[in-house]
């Protein structure tokens, strides 16, 4: 279904809105001509590079195939989003699950863009990788390098980024507070144990 959503959109408009601007400094990074930029564009190049880099090696870049590889990215989406689900929500049965993802998917203005050559798609799937690596406790470095492929799609990813290390800093303060507490009541245990046995050797002793 979405195919054919997908063909009839690309026979009926040519370029639309953004596209004017996207669509031609994609060709040209296509072509290898890294040094072009058309001073339009507000974003930083990581939608072009992926263009480049899936759509190269197996065939040319026209508007068709460009705004295909948005259409396949959206489907690695639907993956991704049953994938966070499923770990942050185990105890529902997989086709509730697979139906939460599929809602999400095809939520209006994402699926528009799906069909077209915007960053939106791609910048999502940067997020949810990252999301993903995030929950399955990824290296660091791994997560380093994700998070600079979803900031280099889209600067204001950045945030996305902020709330998973801010996350992280405070779950390692509150860890660090549950042990210390933990500490601190377990050597009073052991303190009053030992009065106590203080307490019954004197006694005795008397």
């Amino acid at each position: 279904i979405s195919l054919k959503i997908f063909n009839c959109i690309h026979e009926t408009s040519q370029n639309i809105i953004d596209e004017f601007f996207h669509i031609p400094q994609a060709l040209q990074y296509c072509n290898f001509n890294f040094t072009y930029w058309d001073p339009k564009i507000t974003t930083l190049p990581g939608l072009y590079l992926v263009s480049v880099t899936v759509l190269k090696p197996f065939t040319d870049c026209t508007p068709y195939t460009l705004r295909f590889t948005n259409l396949m990215a959206s489907c690695i989406n639907l993956y991704l989003f049953y994938s966070i689900i499923l770990k942050l929500n185990n105890k529902s049965s997989n086709l509730k699950i697979a139906l939460q993802a599929l809602n999400l998917s095809i939520l209006t203005p994402l699926y528009f863009f799906s069909h077209l050559y915007y960053t939106d798609t791609i910048s999502l799937l940067s997020v949810l990788l990252f999301i993903k690596l995030y929950l399955n406790k990824s290296n660091i470095f791994t997560l380093m390098l994700c998070g600079l492929f979803s900031i280099l799609v889209r600067q204001t990813n950045v945030v996305w980024i902020a709330f998973c290390l801010g996350q992280t800093i405070i779950n390692i303060f509150v860890q660090s507070y549950i042990k210390s507490n933990s500490s601190a009541k377990i050597d009073k245990k052991i303190k009053k144990k030992r009065e106590t046995y203080d307490l019954n050797k004197f006694n005795s002793a008397q």
